[in-house]
């Protein structure tokens, strides 16, 4: 398969993946159409972009005074054991529910017997990516008060792209599909 081929690939499964995202009027969802008004002034959204076996972006945004805030775009490149570990960790936050009574060492446990019980990934690899999630790139959507997980309110939209897709690739795709 050549480039060319690959390319059509690549905008074929981003054209299927923006029909989630279209508006009535043929559009592309903006930026004000992804955040949701939620309680006061917390106005937060995530856009995961998820390539299996190749990467996972996760775009931040927030609100301020009813202009959307787009925060750096992180990136997890799954061939390498910081992104494996950080893409686990995001997914098993993103499956807990608010107010659930657990610690930061049974995540780390659940990570650990989860994904990478034969892979030589301890916990305190999954330990420092936890902790740096917490107290820096994810700070405004997940956090620990006592004994009790919490978790903000935001809007989380999802973006599938091909198999084993090349970020550098399809970044302005994604890009294209996030619009301002």
């Amino acid at each position: 398969m050549d480039e060319w081929q690959v390319r059509a690939r690549i905008d074929q499964a981003l054209n299927n993946s923006t029909k989630v995202y279209a508006m009535e009027n043929g559009r592309l969802v903006r930026l004000h159409d992804v955040i949701k008004v939620r309680e006061l002034n917390a106005f937060l959204g995530l856009i995961i972009a998820y390539s299996a076996g190749s990467f996972m972006t996760i775009d931040r945004f927030y609100l301020d005074s009813f202009h959307p805030v787009r925060q750096k775009r992180i990136i997890n490149r799954l061939n390498s054991h910081s992104g494996q570990i950080n893409t686990a960790l995001l997914l098993e936050l993103l499956r807990l529910r608010d107010k659930t009574k657990l610690s930061k060492y049974d995540i780390i446990r659940k990570v650990q017997h989860k994904y990478f019980i034969n892979q030589p990934i301890g916990t305190r690899d999954i330990t420092e990516s936890l902790n740096r999630m917490l107290r820096k790139t994810m700070v405004d959507y997940f956090w620990f008060e006592g004994k009790y997980f919490r978790r903000s309110n935001f809007d989380l939209r999802l973006i599938e792209l091909p198999n084993n897709a090349n970020y550098d690739f399809i970044k302005i795709n994604i890009d294209n599909i996030i619009q301002f």
